[in-house]
């Protein structure tokens, strides 16, 4: 009888774990694609300020392209091997350096530089996380995988230019809600890692 009760306990507490952790990573995948997004619309402050030729423009644009696609070829299977969580958090460190290269840009290298880790670092992402909510969810990861880049992409698109029209120093401020962003979805992860750990433990 007790086995029962325990069985009808366990099997909700796994649903929510499972809705808890597909939400989660459908908003950390949304926040990679903002993060892409996001610098567009700083391009002509940064032209303002470094004197960026539109060759040059294209040049950061490319090396964030460049780097997601080498990203995806070379290491988009990696959380097939290492596990999803900790690729994801991978990911979320190297996004946080690139808030924090841009933050310090003061030059078109410094620039390009943070755009191609940038681009790594959502390759490395958009993979482990669309495995994760597919993982997670069979019936709706499709479909949430194929609405999370666009709703990121809208989101940073509309965020950045907001912020950059209204807000007090934008090319800081940008980066920074980003960062505070990716810094709270890595503690998130790092806690939902710890948690599943323990239960794991504990059913031994």
């Amino acid at each position: 009888m007790s086995l029962c009760v325990r069985c009808n306990e366990a099997q909700p507490r796994s649903v929510l774990s499972n809705v808890t952790t597909t939400v989660v990573a459908v908003i950390t995948a949304m926040t990679f694609s903002a993060s892409g997004a996001a610098p567009t619309a700083l391009y002509h402050q940064y032209q303002d300020s470094f004197g960026l030729t539109p060759f040059a423009i294209t040049i950061i644009f490319a090396a964030y392209v460049l780097s997601l696609l080498m990203a995806l070829l070379t290491v988009g299977s990696l959380s097939d091997f290492i596990g999803r969580r900790p690729a994801i958090l991978a990911a979320l460190v190297l996004n946080i350096v690139s808030m924090a290269m841009f933050m310090t840009a003061g030059s078109e290298a410094a620039l390009i530089a943070a755009r191609a880790l940038q681009g790594f670092a959502t390759g490395l992402a958009t993979a482990s996380l669309g495995a994760a909510i597919l993982d997670n969810d069979r019936s709706r990861g499709p479909i949430l995988n194929s609405i999370t880049a666009f709703c990121g992409l809208t989101a940073g698109s509309l965020g950045g230019a907001i912020l950059v029209t209204y807000a007090p120093d934008p090319r800081q401020l940008v980066y920074v809600v980003l960062l505070a962003l990716s810094a709270v979805e890595y503690a998130g992860n790092r806690a939902g890692a710890r948690r599943r750990n323990r239960v794991a433990a504990a059913s031994r």
